[in-house]
């Protein structure tokens, strides 16, 4: 399953500031919000018979939530390519 590992008991320790743990991270939220997106259309669609641009369009909030964790993942994967420095700053709120 979806399961980012943060805990000591964690073979890989990779710490919040590191591109590595950034770049799981980014790909884990993404992965989430994606997951709950198409399960929230096929709810709407299949269990309560809605067509389905109406239940699209009462998930705009989940989708535009995805399409920006889809955006940070990106720019996480582009940045790390081009080695720039200080990505981890961009992506604290």
């Amino acid at each position: 399953g979806d399961k980012l590992r943060t805990s000591f008991l964690a073979f890989n320790m990779d710490t919040v500031d590191d591109l590595a743990f950034l770049l799981k991270a980014v790909k884990f939220r993404e992965r989430v919000l994606q997951r709950g997106l198409v399960a929230r259309i096929y709810y709407k669609v299949k269990t309560k018979k809605e067509d389905f641009f109406h239940a699209w369009n009462s998930c705009l909030h989940h989708v535009a939530s995805l399409s920006l964790a889809h955006t940070h993942r990106v720019l996480s994967v582009v940045w790390n390519q081009a080695g720039v420095s200080g990505v981890g700053l961009v992506f604290r709120t």
